[in-house]
C-alpha cells in the first residue's frame, strides 16, 4: 500500500500567504494547501484553502478550511483515498 505524506514549504506569492503544505499520495503531488495570513483576507485569515489539486474530477470544493488537517481530510476523501495524518507526516523540505 503506497504512502501518504505532506511537506511544509513556502510558496512565493505577493502577499503574507506564504506558508503551504504539499500532499503526495504514493509519491505523487495530489494538492498544494495554503494558509491565508494576509489581513487582506479579513475574517477568514487564518484559515486555509486548496490552492491547486491534481487528479480531482471537477465539482464543489469547499472555499475555506478551518485547519490544514481539515482540508487533508477532504483531499483525502476526494482523491487519494487514504488519510493525510498531517501530524505525524509533516516533514521539512530542505
Amino acid at each position: 500500500m503506497s504512502q501518504t505524506s505532506a511537506y511544509k514549504l513556502r510558496v512565493r506569492t505577493d502577499s503574507a500567504d506564504s506558508n503551504a503544505l504539499m500532499l503526495l499520495d504514493g509519491g505523487e503531488l495530489v494538492a498544494i494547501l495554503v494558509e491565508l495570513a494576509d489581513e487582506s483576507h479579513g475574517e477568514a485569515r487564518g484559515q486555509w484553502i486548496i490552492e491547486a489539486t491534481f487528479g480531482l474530477k471537477p465539482g464543489y470544493r469547499p472555499e475555506f478550511f478551518n485547519c490544514a488537517a481539515d482540508a487533508g481530510n477532504w483531499i483525502s476523501q476526494h482523491i487519494s483515498d487514504r488519510p493525510f495524518d498531517l501530524g505525524s507526516h509533516i516533514a521539512e523540505l530542505l
